[in-house]
Parts: C-alpha cells; sequence; structure tokens
C-alpha cells in the first residue's frame, strides 16, 4: 500500500507558502493576539512580488516539498522588519527560513530506505526539469499580494482559530532574489547530493501526526489556490500551487503519482 506520503490538506484544499513562523507559549500567544495590527503597517509597506518554483526536494524527516528560488527583496526585508520591530514573537523555526510549500509527509511509523530516496531524488529532479523551461519565470510565478496571519490548532492548518488577513502594498516588485539569497537556498536543496543524506531524510519527527496532531501556534503565510476539482479526485494525496492549471500544477501531479507509485513498489 501507498504508507509513504500523505496527504496535508489545509482549510478549502489550501495550501500555503510559510513567510514565518514562531511555537509559542500560551502567554506568549497571549501576547501575539494583538500583532496583526502591528504587522498591519509592515506588510502594508511591502510591495508585492513573486515566488519562482526552483525544485521539488526531499527535505529532513522525508517531507516532501516544493521549493522556490528564494524569497524576493520585499519578503526577506519584511522578514528583518518582523524579527526586529516585534520583541513578542519568539525566534523564528529554521523550517519557514527558506521558501516552501510542504506537499506530504510520511505516514506514522514509515522510513525511508536509502533505495526510496534515491527514487524519489530522481524523480523529484526530473519533475524539477519542468521549472527550468524558457516559459518559467512567467507562466509559473506565484503572485504574493497579501499575507495571513493564521492562529492554529494544527500545523497543517486544517483547524484554526483565527485568520487575518493583510494586504501587501499594490505596487508589484517583480525582481529576482538576490544572488547571495538564491545561493542559500540553492544550498539547502544541494544538501541532498551530499553522501549522508539519507541519515537526515529517514530522522524521526515530522509524521503525519506532527502536522495533523493537536498543536497551538502562530504562523505568517500566503495562502495558495486548491486543485483543480480532476486532480483532487484522481491525485487526493498532494495539493496544487497555482491559481489556475499550469506547468506547476502538472508537475505536482506527476511528481506526486510518481511518490504514490515508489511507496508502493
Amino acid at each position: 500500500d501507498a504508507n509513504m506520503a500523505t496527504i496535508l490538506r489545509a482549510p478549502s484544499q489550501e495550501v500555503q507558502v510559510q513567510v514565518t513562523d514562531a511555537k509559542a507559549s500560551e502567554q506568549e500567544q497571549e501576547q501575539q493576539a494583538s500583532q496583526p495590527w502591528e504587522l498591519g503597517p509592515l506588510v502594508a509597506e511591502t510591495n508585492a512580488c513573486f515566488l519562482r518554483p526552483l525544485a521539488f526536494f526531499v527535505s529532513w524527516n522525508g517531507v516532501l516539498t516544493l521549493v522556490y528560488k528564494g524569497f524576493p527583496e520585499p519578503l526577506r526585508s519584511l522578514k528583518q522588519a518582523i524579527n526586529t520591530n516585534i520583541a513578542s514573537i519568539p525566534r523564528e523555526n529554521p523550517g519557514s527560513r527558506w521558501p516552501k510549500t510542504s506537499l506530504g509527509a510520511l505516514r506514522e511509523g514509515s522510513r525511508l530506505t536509502p533505495a526510496q530516496l534515491a527514487r524519489l531524488t530522481a524523480i523529484c529532479r526530473e519533475e524539477s526539469g519542468r521549472f527550468q523551461t524558457p516559459q518559467s519565470p512567467k507562466s509559473q510565478a506565484v503572485l504574493v499580494d497579501q499575507l495571513e496571519v493564521v492562529f492554529y490548532e494544527c500545523r497543517c492548518l486544517e483547524r484554526a482559530l483565527t485568520r487575518h488577513v493583510l494586504p501587501l502594498a499594490p505596487v508589484c516588485d517583480p525582481c529576482d532574489p538576490s544572488p547571495e539569497e538564491a545561493a542559500r537556498v540553492a544550498g539547502v536543496v544541494g544538501e541532498a547530493d551530499a553522501p549522508d543524506y539519507w541519515f537526515h531524510a529517514s530522522r524521526d519527527g515530522s509524521r503525519e501526526a506532527h502536522y495533523r496532531g493537536n498543536a497551538l501556534g502562530v504562523t505568517l503565510v500566503h495562502t495558495l489556490a486548491a486543485f483543480s476539482g480532476r486532480t483532487q479526485q484522481q491525485l487526493p494525496f498532494t495539493h496544487t500551487l497555482v491559481h489556475a492549471p499550469s506547468a506547476i500544477e502538472r508537475a505536482a501531479a506527476a511528481a506526486a503519482a510518481a511518490v504514490a507509485a515508489t511507496a508502493s513498489a
């Protein structure tokens, strides 16, 4: 059976690009209740921008992700401003320091074998080639024109206490990430080439219960549109990544189908 990949379905079959995330105590969460209003001016001064996909990637703990080329300058500056100006926010978790969408996690009790990791990595690289076509910069870019502060009850955001939408400035900055930012993210993806990467990809933790189990926290995300109904019916273990059918959606669907085939092999 396909016990390796599982859906991480969010409200209305949406998925998120995490901008920043923090684990907070109950006292800290009370302090954070006013943060949407503190965040508002910072977000409103941030220009809308684009996230551009880089690669499908098997990250630590075997989590299947879509990685973007890096945070463009407006989002990078916003993250820095949040960390500098809002003292009550706990230190940012490592997972939101590079831009990605988590697509699926291992089921409880599952662990990638070296052979499975090699096959998944090959699949991810093959499907990621779709992002390197001449049309990819325009057809696959994700417009980030608003963010959401989400006080959640579980990490996959299936259950949320409150959501607060914060629009970005209407002026759109089409710039790519800086060379330094792009190199930093490429370095994360490049870890898969290390001989001992299986040790990280097969680590315990970040299984289905990690995302769906009870966990209070707050996160700042950009919410992406839902899969088309047909794709959800045929591939109920993955998500769409864009507002309309595109090369990203087709690549995500193909990658997810390949993951299921690998898991059942």
